[in-house]
Order: C-alpha cells, then sequence, then structure tokens
C-alpha cells in the first residue's frame, strides 16, 4: 500500500510512492514483465506514477507546505518619509521627517500561528496520503475484477465446448431416431444464453480497461495486458497486531494535525487579551534644535474590548474540543472498519474452501459423469444441462470469492498501511486447475 505522508518534507516531488512495495513489488514486476501479463503491484506503480489526481494533490501539499514557512515571521518594518514643500528653497533649508517602525506581536503570537500553519500544512500531507490509499485500494479493485473477468471469459469458453458437443450429440441422436427433437432445441437454447453471456463479460472487460487506464492516466483505448495470477493470500490474520497500525492512518493522523492547529489558534485567541507593540525610530527634520531630532518610541494597542475576545476563546475552545472528538469517533470507525474486514476475510476464506475442495469437484465429477451416461443413452438430457449449469455455477462462484478476498484483503492493507498479502503470484489460472 501507499506510505504515510506525515513528514513535510516529503510532499514535494513523488518520493516514497509505494514503500510498502519496493523490492517485493520491483521483483513481481520483472516476472510479470517476462510473461506479458500484468501484477497487481505493477498497477498499483503505475497509478502512483501517472495518475493526474495523486499529481495535483501533491502540489497542493506542497503550496501548503510553502505557505507554513510564510507565517510565525515579524511583519515587515515600514518606513515613512515626509516632507515640508514650504521650507524647499528657504533659508531654513529642507525638513524632513523619517520614521521607521517595527509591529512586535505579544511574545508567543508568533510561535502559535506558525504551529497552526505546520498543523495544516501536515493535515493535507496526510490527505495525500489518504489519497494514495484511496487510489491503491481502487487499483487493487479493478484488478481484481480484470482477473476475474478473464477467469470468467475461460470458464464460459468450457461452458460454450460444453453445449457445443452437447448440441451436436442431441442432434445426432435426433437425427439416427434415439433422442428427441425439443433435447437438441434445449442444447441449442442454452448455447446461444452461454454465448451472449460471453458477450456480456467482454464488454465488461472492455469497460474495466477502460477504468484501468483512466487511473493510470494512459489512452481509454489503449490495450491492457492480461492479469497475472492472482497473488497468495494469507491464511490467518492476526487481527491484535493490526490495531495499533490504525493510529497511523493518514486521516487519522491528518485529524490529529487539525486538532493541533485548533490547540495553536486557541493560544492564539488567548494572546490576543494582551497588547501588541509597535517600536519606532524617528529623525523629525521639522524640529529644532538637532539634539531634539532623534527620537524612540514604543507604541501598543489597549485591548480595550476583552468581551470579544472572551468570545473568540470559547470559539477556539468549542473547536479544540469538536475536532477532539472527531479524531476520536474516525479512529472509532477505522477499528469499526477493520473488524468488519477482518470478518468478511474469514467468511470469505471459508467459501472458496468450500467450493475449492467439495463443491467444485463434485460439479465438476457430476458434470462427466451426466455428459457420459448421456452420450450412452442412460441419461436425459435435462440431467446433462442441470450438470453443465451447476459446474458453471460452482466455478464462476470460486472465481468470484477469490476475487472479493483480494479485494477485502486490499481493503485491511488500505486500513492498516501494510502489505500482507505474497507478491510473488500463484501458479495458473482456471484453465490450469480444471
Amino acid at each position: 500500500m501507499f506510505p504515510q505522508v506525515n513528514d513535510l518534507s516529503l510532499v514535494s516531488g513523488k518520493r516514497a510512492l509505494f514503500g510498502l512495495l519496493t523490492i517485493a513489488s520491483m521483483a513481481s514486476a520483472g516476472v510479470s514483465a517476462e510473461t506479458g501479463r500484468l501484477s497487481a503491484e505493477q498497477v498499483l506503480q503505475q497509478v502512483a506514477a501517472g495518475n493526474v489526481e495523486l499529481a495535483s494533490a501533491y502540489e497542493l501539499s506542497t503550496e501548503a507546505t510553502q505557505m507554513a514557512a510564510t507565517r510565525g515571521r515579524l511583519p515587515d518594518p515600514r518606513l515613512t518619509v515626509g516632507f515640508a514643500p514650504e521650507t524647499a528653497g528657504s533659508s531654513l533649508g529642507s525638513r524632513e521627517n523619517i520614521k521607521l517602525s517595527q509591529a512586535l506581536p505579544w511574545f508567543g503570537k508568533l510561535a502559535a500561528s506558525r504551529k497552526s500553519a505546520n498543523s495544516n500544512a501536515s493535515a493535507t500531507a496526510n490527505t495525500v496520503a489518504a489519497l494514495q490509499r484511496n487510489l491503491a485500494l481502487e487499483a487493487s479493485k479493478h484488478w481484481a475484477e480484470w482477473w476475474y473477468v478473464h477467469e470468467a471469459l475461460t470458464i464460459n469458453e468450457n461452458i460454450v465446448s460444453s453445449f457445443g458437443h452437447l448440441t451436436r450429440s442431441a442432434n445426432t441422436r435426433y437425427q439416427n431416431g434415439q433422442g428427441k427433437q425439443q433435447d437438441a432445441l434445449k442444447s441449442e437454447v442454452r448455447l446461444l444464453h452461454a454465448q451472449h453471456e460471453r458477450v456480456t463479460l467482454q464488454q465488461q472487460k472492455r469497460r474495466l480497461a477502460i477504468q484501468l487506464n483512466r487511473l493510470r492516466n494512459r489512452p481509454l483505448a489503449n490495450t491492457v495486458l492480461p492479469p497475472a495470477a492472482l497473488p497468495a493470500m494469507p491464511l490467518v490474520i492476526n487481527s491484535e497486531d493490526l490495531l495499533d497500525h490504525l493510529e497511523q492512518h493518514p486521516v487519522y493522523l491528518a485529524a490529529l494535525s487539525s486538532l493541533a492547529g485548533a490547540g495553536a489558534r486557541l493560544t492564539l485567541a488567548k494572546r490576543e487579551r494582551y497588547p501588541d507593540f509597535v517600536a519606532e525610530v524617528a529623525h523629525v527634520g521639522t524640529l529644532d534644535p538637532e539634539e531634539k531630532r532623534w527620537q524612540v518610541g514604543l507604541g501598543l494597542n489597549i485591548p480595550f474590548d476583552q468581551g470579544k475576545r472572551r468570545h473568540g476563546i470559547a470559539a477556539a475552545t468549542a473547536n479544540k474540543q469538536k475536532l477532539a472528538l472527531e479524531a476520536e469517533a474516525k479512529l472509532l470507525a477505522l477499528k469499526e472498519q477493520l473488524a468488519s474486514q477482518l470478518s468478511r476475510y474469514q467468511e470469505h476464506l471459508h467459501i472458496e474452501a468450500l467450493y475449492m475442495e467439495q463443491l467444485l469437484p463434485l460439479a465438476k465429477q457430476s458434470q462427466q459423469s451426466a455428459q457420459q451416461d448421456y452420450a450412452n443413452g442412460i441419461s436425459d438430457f435435462d440431467t446433462v444441462t442441470a450438470a453443465i449449469a451447476d459446474y458453471q455455477t460452482a466455478a464462476m462462484q470460486l472465481r468470484r470469492h477469490q476475487a472479493d478476498r483480494f479485494m477485502i484483503l486490499a481493503e485491511i492493507e488500505q486500513l492498516i498501511g501494510r502489505q500482507l498479502h505474497e507478491p510473488n503470484s500463484l501458479s495458473g489460472g482456471f484453465a490450469a486447475k480444471q
């Protein structure tokens, strides 16, 4: 998944784009490039390198960082020059007044202003990190769907072949007077439905290619490589080891940064109860004798209306408390999401094992047996078609649950900011496991 961006020095440029995928993903990308297939890690790398939304977010974060560097500094000094025009050309000589003044905020105001700006920049940087994770999740889900639609097309190809053989067998039996014409017609209908499903899957594949190209900022009509095999996923995930990682989630860190900024603004509101100063040095050229012309002074504003300052402090206090509650709520929501996704992961793991170890082998055996019995004139047509349909359903459901489990794992990885799946892929697709 994507790394945290809580160090403001990482905001400029596109460094630290996939800290958790570095060595493993590079190895996986090399293997996939050799085989001409697109791995999940490759998609993540390409999205990180080319996504325009992410690039825009980096610029926004850079802007916030640079703006923060301008805060917490003394304002520019002010130079005032005055001239007495009636003295020009007179016996007195021209007389000018020159004054240099510097505003001096009350102690602590500059530091509070600087902290507020840095907190805002940190919150923006963590928002970029959250976007990185969301894009990684979206890319992973699209890749999983890309993998699934290819597997589904392979299954469909086998189903079309099965109904093609069945149609030819039914027609042969009907022509030989051993079967009913209704069986041949039913088989052709089933074949047409399977062919229609193939068209639907092909269009789904086309739409997924468009979405993958958009995420990677490539021409939408570009050809997308077929997917590599599904990565190896863990059988056991220890939830206790993952909870601490939620406190490093960029959404929560952004909330904490906003809370720190609110604390700085509260400090600034409290400092508003005290006066600011203006230090001045002047040369008053209109005064005589000359010893009176150089003057120094210190001015200050009088915070007379303390009522409005009390209201400002109360508002800043309420804002800080609100942001503290929001941060707590976001952490709780992250924990809830993690617990929910872990539960879904175990559910899909159980269902996947059920299909792979029991339902799919039985469905395959049932189809083969029914087709053989029908060819030998033992089984009826409806038994064969039901067996083929059951096998298709079992095969599709297995692939659907495998793809869904990978998506759920991607959501868990997005929450904890760690990669849990193995970068090396399982060998073979559906066709190799039939």
